[in-house]
């Protein structure tokens, strides 16, 4: 039964069709997707400076024991 979009039959004489590959500048699309990403990493860092927030780790004698009464608690093997 021929198929319903097509009933094109290639001839075993005829040679196969190959479309040539356009050559690929990856190089250039590499270098704008890091810039892209920086810039944007850039901008989103100055917002936030701008925006007053700062970066910073709350460390306390309280977070220490918190964290230590984990860990002697059934997690002893866990960083």
């Amino acid at each position: 039964m021929p198929s319903s979009t097509s009933n094109f039959k290639p001839s075993d004489t005829a040679p196969a069709y190959q479309r040539e590959l356009p050559s690929l500048r990856l190089g250039r699309a590499w270098t704008i997707g890091v810039v892209l990403a920086l810039l944007g990493l850039i901008g989103w860092e100055m917002k936030w400076r701008a925006f007053g927030v700062e970066p910073s780790y709350a460390n306390s004698d309280g977070a220490w024991a918190m964290q230590r009464r984990r860990i002697d608690h059934g997690e002893g093997n866990k960083t």
